[in-house]
């Protein structure tokens, strides 16, 4: 399950990019409001869809390491 670790990383970076992008649209704009309110929606997304993809990751390591148990027993 390499490629869902890379997917939860990436779900990380795009977080932490959109909060520095709300961080810095603060500064630059001096208000609070869609540009600064998009990217904090986005970061919850992320997160959401980190925990997610974290969840579906360990479901399978758990349900292959169950099937590995079955097949030794079977044997």
């Amino acid at each position: 399950m390499k490629i869902l670790q890379i997917f939860e990383r990436m779900w990380l970076v795009a977080f932490g990019l959109s909060i520095f992008v709300a961080i810095f649209n603060v500064f630059k704009y001096q208000k609070f409001d869609n540009h600064v309110y998009m990217p904090i929606v986005c970061g919850i997304l992320c997160v959401f869809l980190w925990r997610n993809l974290k969840s579906q990751r360990k479901f399978s390591e758990k349900m292959q390491s169950q099937n590995e148990d079955v097949d030794k027993k079977e044997e």
